[in-house]
């Protein structure tokens, strides 16, 4: 019964930041296309459509979460340098 106990705490701890950081992910991805969404007037459509781009790569099911933050950050660098 204790080997069960410990085995299941170990899945729980090896699995739960794993599936924390991809929410957490998923959540930054539907923040930042609302903040597109909403201030489209401040970036060129050029710098939108590339942002959507990356970010259509963070939302890949198969994604791991640093290249899910990678892609989120190439999408905030666009949007950046494509202000009007």
């Amino acid at each position: 019964m204790k080997s069960i106990l410990k085995t299941v705490l170990l899945i729980s701890l090896c699995v739960s930041p794993v599936s924390y950081a991809m929410a957490n992910c998923d959540e930054r991805v539907k923040e930042l296309r609302r903040e597109i969404e909403q201030d489209k007037d401040k970036y060129t459509p050029a710098a939108r459509r590339e942002a959507q781009k990356e970010l259509v790569l963070a939302d890949a099911p198969s994604i791991q979460p640093l290249q899910c933050t990678e892609h989120i950050n190439k999408a905030r660098k666009a949007l950046r340098e494509g202000k009007k």
